[in-house]
């Protein structure tokens, strides 16, 4: 390494190294506790007088980063001062040997959390935003395209979708082929005898006539050796295309994706990634039980809006698995996709880095993807990234990979350590039930004490995150979603901690339906922890009646117990799956449209759609037609130029009406009709397919609408709402022997 390259990569080590020098000794000076309230009143006033200036400066990048700064460094001090205060004075040195194992214990769980709250606070110090780069779409040095699709047990309807978008990308025709990549009917299974082969090769029979409907290209390899990652590399000799956009089965891109993306390429030939966000137009199954609010940012919103952005200031670029691009040249560098692990996107990347390679993020939504639709699927879908994160740690930690600078270390060891902190979470669970129940003693010191270092630090870390994370997260969303994964990924994260090797890679299941609303199967841990939980409150409240002398340790760890048993409801109530019969999910698009009947053309609105049919708002008057049937004509007024210009090709499809009531649109008495689609030709489904996915400025709105700032009340109503259907769900247990059962159909395989 060259000395200036040397002094450019040491050179962050140096001044962080002696930032955070600083902030801890001013975090370790002893103070009195009248020192003490007056410098944590101090710290917090100064955190609110910089929210306001936070939200009142959020366009302008300078005071921005300087405030963000600020805020991190106060929460810092207020942090290690109550890290230092309890290993100096809490920690039960003289008591018994189980409290003081149990409260060591407890403090690495401490520690750990503020530590990690450190290193994503330092992978997003800087929240790095890139605009797409214009090209001439004519230009003759157009890189060649090639999209893969992989598939292992997908419906053809649902890859129909995404193979139509793929196809409809606006791009040089010479220079773009769309493969699908199926895992499913390969050699090995279609030579399996029975049933099995059977279904194999019907299956790759009809994904061959999909591809050639269209207009896309089969593939499949000999066996499912590695899975994803395995069918990607062996797409790879077959084909030529100089970049790969790859896409999941239910990733559907807009007609502009490469318009927007490859023009980074070309700007910058260096670049071997660009990634782009997974904007998912369903609720996951946390937000459809609680019935949280379409304005309130999905869960993974917090790492696609800064988690990845601030991974791209320091050029520490994370492959996501899907509506990605990377160069072949980097992929053949690194020998294909990695196979080591079961993260074989974040393995990847972190092999690009390590040898020199440039990524780039891309905030722009150019996708629509499906969540999770069950907590049963979000669990196997989390389970694998835990399972895979912690492989990446255990076979090639970042910390010590060559190659990589300390800030693509610390970014991808944050992104590692996040999985830790469901280990944490557990900690936290349990501390008060072990207090009341075993009396054992986790702090040493009196009430008021721990109030006067612990309350300053928990307001000033709900102000801080709410002012840095409130556009993409609402207060107390992620204590309902780590509770979750504490008692669903728990067990996952220490069996691959000390067995790293030959974890197995499980297909997400898809296009899960529910006949009925009904409790998860799942539901049973937590009614064992609520059980727990509950049964230590009723003895500690036992003990305060009898025990008088016992108040002060009591009385913590009741409220801290009570604090717990209020997410371990707000997670039960997650826990009701909804009843979901719905296809396809239903999208808003307020456009204009007509309905032709009988030769009469009747102007309408269409307020929602779906691959399938569409929501239309109708002059009152129509109600006499009686109508049936008839033929909805699209719009070509108010799209983006890639959707109108499709639409000039064919913008009407025949209908079936199936519903007629009463409504209102835009303060007006309108006739609603619910129609369903009746397709007669491809072209028909790739003209609806565009018209509803085609726009990226679609996504971009619905980014725009749920990223406004949030309050802390925001979150506190959610959460209240969680646990009224906590007590729900409870409610309906109590019911469940005196019910039918709700009919549930799914599909996961592991490969």
């Amino acid at each position: 390494m060259m000395p200036d390259k040397r002094f450019h990569h040491w050179l962050p080590v140096i001044l962080w190294t002696v930032a955070a020098s600083l902030l801890i000794y001013m975090a370790s000076i002893d103070l009195y506790n009248r020192e003490q309230f007056i410098l944590s009143a101090s710290a917090l006033l100064m955190i609110l007088f910089l929210r306001i200036r936070y939200l009142r400066t959020l366009h302008d990048a300078r005071p921005l980063r300087l405030t963000r700064l600020l805020l991190l460094v106060l929460i810092g001090v207020l942090a290690l001062r109550y890290l230092i205060w309890r290993i100096q004075y809490s920690i039960p040195w003289h008591d018994d040997t189980l409290s003081l194992l149990l409260s060591l214990m407890l403090l690495i769980a401490e520690v750990f959390s503020v530590a990690l709250y450190f290193l994503g606070s330092f992978t997003v110090i800087h929240p790095l935003r890139r605009e797409p780069v214009p090209f001439d779409m004519d230009r003759d040095d157009l890189p060649t395209v090639d999209v893969f699709v992989p598939s292992y047990n997908e419906s053809p309807e649902l890859l129909r979708t995404t193979l139509l978008a793929a196809t409809s990308i606006i791009y040089p025709a010479d220079k773009l082929r769309v493969y699908l990549l199926d895992d499913g009917g390969t050699d090995g299974r279609c030579a399996r005898d029975g049933e099995a082969g059977r279904l194999a090769r019907k299956r790759r029979s009809v994904l061959q006539q999909l591809c050639e409907e269209t207009g896309a290209h089969y593939l499949t390899r000999q066996d499912n050796v590695h899975a994803k990652a395995g069918n990607i590399n062996a797409a790879l000799p077959k084909t030529q295309g100089e970049i790969i956009l790859v896409l999941d089965s239910d990733h559907v891109p807009t007609l502009n994706f490469l318009e927007l993306t490859i023009g980074t390429f070309l700007k910058h030939p260096d670049i071997a990634l660009v990634q782009t966000p997974h904007h998912m137009i369903n609720q996951d199954p946390v937000e459809k039980s609680l019935h949280a609010s379409r304005k309130m940012p999905a869960e993974g919103d917090m790492f696609y809006t800064m988690g990845l952005r601030g991974m791209d200031n320091w050029n520490a670029g994370f492959f996501c698995g899907s509506g990605a691009l990377i160069k072949r040249s980097a992929l053949e560098m690194v020998g294909g996709l990695c196979t080591e692990t079961i993260v074989e996107d974040a393995d990847t990347s972190m092999e690009m880095l390590s040898k020199g390679c440039r990524t780039a993020y891309l905030h722009i939504p150019v996708l629509a993807g499906l969540s999770a639709e069950t907590i049963e699927a979000m669990t196997i879908q989390r389970q694998r990234w835990a399972s895979g994160m912690i492989q990446l740690l255990r076979m090639k930690n970042p910390l010590f990979r060559k190659g990589l600078s300390f800030p693509q270390r610390i970014s991808y060891i944050n992104c590692i350590a996040y999985w830790f902190f469901v280990l944490a979470r557990v900690v936290f669970i349990f501390t008060p039930v072990f207090a009341l129940v075993f009396g054992v003693v986790f702090f040493a010191a009196p009430p008021s004490e721990i109030m006067l270092y612990l309350i300053p630090y928990l307001i000033g870390l709900y102000l801080v995150l709410n002012v840095l994370y409130g556009r993409v997260r609402w207060a107390f969303v992620s204590e309902i979603y780590d509770t979750i994964n504490a008692v669903m990924l728990s067990g996952t994260v220490l069996r691959t901690l000390f067995k790293p090797q030959g974890q197995k890679f499980k297909v997400t299941p898809k296009e899960v339906s529910h006949e009925d609303t009904s409790l998860s199967p799942l539901a049973w841990r937590f009614y064992i922890l609520l059980g727990i939980q509950c049964a230590a409150s009723v003895y500690g409240g036992w003990l305060l009646m009898h025990d008088p002398g016992l108040y002060n340790q009591v009385v913590v760890s009741l409220a801290w117990n009570s604090y717990n048993i209020i997410f371990t409801l707000a997670a039960l109530g997650a826990l009701i799956e909804k009843r979901e019969v719905r296809r396809h999910p239903r999208i808003a698009v307020e456009k204009v449209a007509s309905l032709e009947i009988d030769g009469r053309h009747i102007p309408c609105h269409i307020t929602d759609m779906t691959e399938s049919g569409a929501c239309l708002h109708l002059p009152e008057w129509v109600r006499d037609l009686n109508i049936k049937q008839g033929v909805l004509r699209f719009s070509d007024k108010n799209h983006s130029k890639a959707v109108s210009t499709i639409l000039s090709f064919g913008s009407k499809i025949a209908v079936q009406v199936h519903s007629l009531r009463e409504g209102m649109f835009r303060d007006k008495k309108t006739l609603v009709a619910g129609v369903s689609f009746r397709f007669s030709h491809i072209r028909e489904r790739r003209m609806v397919i565009n018209y509803l996915y085609g726009e990226s400025h679609r996504w971009q709105r619905q980014l725009i609408s749920k990223h406004q700032q949030s309050t802390i009340t925001q979150g506190a109503i959610f959460l209240l709402t969680a646990v009224k259907y906590g007590l729900q769900h409870l409610w309906m247990r109590l019911l469940s022997p005196f019910r039918g059962r709700s009919s549930i159909t799914s599909s996961s395989e592991v490969c």
